[in-house]
């Protein structure tokens, strides 16, 4: 399957399209004005205050916004503001249904 000249510049047409679509500045309606999307870098060392560790490409950030290396990853070993049993209660009273038994009638 080979690709004609006509078939390359209608694809060649639909990927500049694009492109010229995710660089276009974003209009906020309220203000009226245009701003451009911020790019936040990615922090090069362990946001552990004693460790200055290089991070990889796999380290994740927590839940509580920073990034931390493989040996500080966990919450209980970087001190995390996170509350995750205020987040797990939330979303256990979004999955829990509620659930009332019919009053029996007294003889």
């Amino acid at each position: 399957m080979s690709i004609t000249d006509d078939n390359f510049a209608l694809l060649l047409k639909m990927l500049m399209a694009k492109e010229a679509e995710l660089n276009q500045p974003i209009v906020t309606a309220a203000v009226g004005k245009t701003e451009k999307p911020v790019v936040v870098e990615r922090p090069k060392r362990c946001q552990h205050t004693e460790c200055t560790k290089k991070l990889a490409l796999s380290d994740m950030p927590c839940k509580c916004d920073k990034i931390f290396c493989q040996a500080h990853r966990y919450a209980e070993l970087h001190t995390c503001t996170f509350d995750f049993k205020d987040e797990s209660r939330k979303r256990l009273e979004k999955q829990l249904v509620k659930t009332v038994a019919a009053k029996l009638e007294t003889i």
